[in-house]
């Protein structure tokens, strides 16, 4: 993962954030259902889904996060 990442930031690349405008606590009940919502908002360019595209490689996961990390 460390590798990946150092061969991302080497370049040109993007960062990004998806959260809510206002925090309000326990607005989704687990990690689960935040991955399930995130794979029911799919949206597409040029047959390219966002996010979900993504999904076929490792999912890190906090306490109250996930990450996903693409080269």
């Amino acid at each position: 993962m460390k590798e990946t990442i150092k061969k991302i930031k080497s370049q040109g690349y993007w960062r990004v954030n998806i959260r809510p405008l206002n925090f309000i606590k326990d607005r989704i009940a687990s990690l689960s259902q935040c991955e399930e919502i995130i794979r029911n908002a799919v949206v597409e360019l040029r047959g390219w889904p966002y996010p979900t595209a993504h999904y076929n490689i490792p999912i890190l996961r906090g306490q109250n996060w996930i990450q996903v990390v693409a080269d």
